[in-house]
Formats: structure tokens, sequence, C-alpha cells
């Protein structure tokens, strides 16, 4: 274990930190996670259970802090209890820090700073301007600080593209294990929209959406017949994860996925179209249903559709009068029954992240959020339209992946709240900073 902490991020010749660092390191790591387990609620043997275990595994990998992000830092997209989403953020920190004061790189770069310096100030501000100013505390620090803070980790920690592949490949598998396991609990007890470790059913179902390609990817150009074979067991428990969810936004996303691939490698048809034509005849009322529902084909009216439609007409005659300074985050629930008491369906949110930003953010926070967004995105896209299938390498497929994901985690995001939950928004962050990174690479590769 002392010889993995030696090593840390540099390869190279390293200058051990005293022992006072050292010892106050390991205790900060092993004393953590217990005592966010067993801080502001009465203690209980599942988190302290879970604390333990996650202070010994992450002591085996814990300096080695790229082992971390690979195999540790991923369960956070598989829990709810926020407690645990924070430990896992603040050790993959504390890893981070540990790693720089090793390396003797105490500086850190942030990309796009001013950018992100206007995101984290309208934060504050949908904090101070909040109806309820406790939640908006919650919501600041798990959906915009905590993701943030990775992207930078990230960012400055620079994972090799096989170590991205590696992450990926170890969130896929989790997800796989959860939509096998979802699905089984359909299956046998008739349990319609859970997905396990999942509170609501359509963020799991963007992020399902948005590790797809990945998935689809691995089992494309896989030529090792075991690994295939593990790849399309991995890729069947992500479309089962999706289609329990009944997210007809997730089902778009595949779509798109399909889309976007086959124009770069029609191969894709041959994957995702039997997939969804068993999936459709073996669970009928999982997807054909769902899909009937949207266009009035069955005797069940969609209040769902219908109610968007309504909270996204009332929410354009709200914008005016909010669309400077914003109404506060996680205010739109109490301002919105207030102005349209007689709406079909409680609105929590906007339904739709793009107006949901700007109501908590106001125009400087949606400005800011478009700009990074749209400036990755271009970065990255227009690398992949250079990319010919003649050609392309294992790093242009991932880069590929990431891509169509985030792509699809935006039209997503069109017609729910998803990046509202902990889970997809880091997974959304995580994304950001790998697409810059691989681009980057991408580009000093072409020089």
């Amino acid at each position: 274990m002392i010889n993995k902490y030696k090593i840390l991020l540099s390869p190279g010749k390293y200058s051990p930190p005293n022992s006072f660092i050292s010892i106050g390191l390991l205790a900060v790591c092993v004393a953590l996670p217990v005592l966010l387990a067993t801080y502001v609620y009465s203690p209980t043997v599942a988190l302290i259970t879970i604390g333990v275990v996650i202070s010994l595994v992450g002591l085996i990998f814990f300096f080695d802090v790229r082992n971390f992000a690979i195999y540790i830092f991923p369960l956070i997209f598989f829990n709810t209890d926020h407690r645990l989403i924070f430990a896992l953020v603040l050790l993959f920190f504390i890893s981070f820090l540990a790693g720089r004061l090793q390396a003797g790189k105490l500086s850190i770069s942030i990309v796009y700073p001013i950018v992100i310096g206007l995101i984290v100030l309208s934060g504050l501000w949908g904090v101070t301007n909040a109806y309820e100013v406790s939640e908006a505390q919650y919501l600041f620090r798990f959906n915009l600080l905590f993701p943030i803070l990775v992207f930078v980790i990230l960012f400055n920690l620079e994972p090799s593209n096989r170590s991205i592949e590696k992450t990926m490949r170890v969130i896929c598998t989790f997800a796989a294990l959860i939509g096998w396991a979802s699905l089984i609990r359909y299956l046998i007890i008739g349990y319609t929209r859970v997905i396990l470790g999942w509170v609501n059913f359509n963020p799991a179902g963007c992020f399902f959406g948005m590790i797809l390609p990945f998935a689809i990817m691995s089992v494309l150009y896989e030529k090792n017949v075991g690994k295939k074979v593990r790849n399309w067991i991995i890729l069947l428990g992500i479309f089962a994860g999706i289609f329990v969810t009944q997210s007809r936004a997730a089902y778009l996303t595949s779509f798109i996925t399909m889309g976007i691939f086959a124009w770069k490698d029609r191969q894709v048809f041959k994957v995702m179209m039997p997939v969804f034509i068993a999936g459709a005849l073996i669970l009928p009322s999982l997807i054909l249903y769902r899909l009937m529902m949207t266009f009035g084909m069955t005797s069940t009216p969609d209040w769902s559709s219908v109610g968007r439609v309504q909270i996204w007409l009332n929410s354009f005659e709200l914008l005016p009068r909010y669309w400077l300074f914003g109404m506060g985050i996680d205010s739109y629930r109490y301002i919105y029954p207030i102005n349209f008491p007689g709406s079909i369906v409680r609105a929590e949110h906007a339904h739709n992240v793009y107006l949901r930003w700007w109501f908590e953010y106001g125009l400087i926070g949606i400005s800011a959020y478009f700009y990074i967004i749209i400036a990755v995105f271009i970065r990255a896209f227009k690398r992949v339209v250079e990319m010919r299938k003649e050609n392309w390498n294992a790093d242009d497929r991932l880069l590929l992946s990431l891509n169509i994901g985030f792509i699809a985690s935006l039209a997503a995001s069109m017609v729910d709240s998803p990046f509202h939950h902990p889970q997809v928004i880091i997974l959304f962050w995580m994304f950001l900073a790998y697409q810059i990174l691989l681009v980057r690479r991408s580009g000093k590769a072409n020089e």
C-alpha cells in the first residue's frame, strides 16, 4: 500500500512527503466515509459497512488516483444516498490532491474558467434567490458544485484514453447488472418502471442512454470471441434497463444513437434492430404500449405528454417575469401552482433542462451553460465528422461513442430534467472532460 502511495501519479522519480502528511491523509481516507455515514442521522449498520468497505477497498487503490477513478468512483452512479455520493466525491478530491502533493504540482488548471465561474456564481445567486433555501443549498452542492469539481479533477488528472475506456467499461458493467436485476424483478414481481439504485426512472433512462453508445461500440469492434460475448451480455443488460424504465425519452435517445452511428457505420443496425424487435415482442407492455400511448392508440390517456405540453406553454408565460435573474433554485415547484392552479398535472419543474436552468440561474447562468456545451460539442463533433471508418482507430471510436451519448443526453433533456439528478449530471460533466481531452490528443496526433 505504501509503495502504491509513493508512486501516485508520477511514473518517474518522486520525493516522499513527510510522515505527518502521510499519516494525516491516511487517517482522513479511513475516517471520512464512516463519519459521513453516521453524520446527521442515526447511524445504521448498512451505511457504516459501506463506509468501511469503501475505506478498505479505497486504500488498495487510493494513492493511485487513476485506479480510484476507474474502479471505485463509478460506484457513485448506483446508489441513492447523498452522503455516499458526498463521500466518494470528497475521497476522489483528496486522492487527487494527494497525487498533486506527491508529484510536486500544486497548480490546478481550469478550462473555460470564466464560463465555469459564471455558472458557479449564478448557482450561488440561485440559492440566495430561492423560495426554499435549504433545498436549494442541497441542489447547488450535488447538481452543480460536485459535478464541476469532478470535471476539474478529471481535466487535471488527464486520464489516458485507455483509462477512460476502462472507466466506461466499469460503468457499463455496473449498469448492466442493475438492468438485468431490474428486468428480473419486473418479470417475477411485476413492478414496472423500478430501476434498482435509482429513485426516478426518467433520469435512469437518460443515464442508460448516455452509456449505450459505448456498449454498442464494444460489441461491434471487439474481435476476441470471449470478450465479445461478455460485451453482448453488458449491452443487453443496458437495454434491459432502458426497457424497464419505459422512458420514451430513453427510446428516443436510443434511436438517435442508432441514427448517428449508422452515419458512420451501418453495422449498428445489425445490433440494435434485432434487440428492439425482440424486446417489443417479448416485453410488449414495456415498449409497444408506451409508444402507442404517445400517439393516442390506447384507452389510457397520455396525461404525461399532455401535462408536459401544458407546463411548457405555461412556462413561456412565466419566462418574461424571470428571464433576467431567474426565480431561484427549485422555486418553480412553489411559484408555478400559484400562477397556474388549474394545471392538470403537478409541476415539480419545467420538464425541460434548459427552461429549468433559465428559471433557476437566470440569463447569465443559462448563457454560460449553453456556451460550454456548444463549445465542447462543436470541437468534438468536428472531429467526428472528419472520421472515416476505413482508417479510424480505438480512440476515434471512443470519442464517437462519448459524443453520441452527449448528444443523446441533450435530446432527452428537452422533455425532462435528468441533469438535476446527481448521477446524471456528474456523468454529463465527465463526458465534457473526456471529450475535451480526447479532441486535444486527437489534434496533436494529426499534427
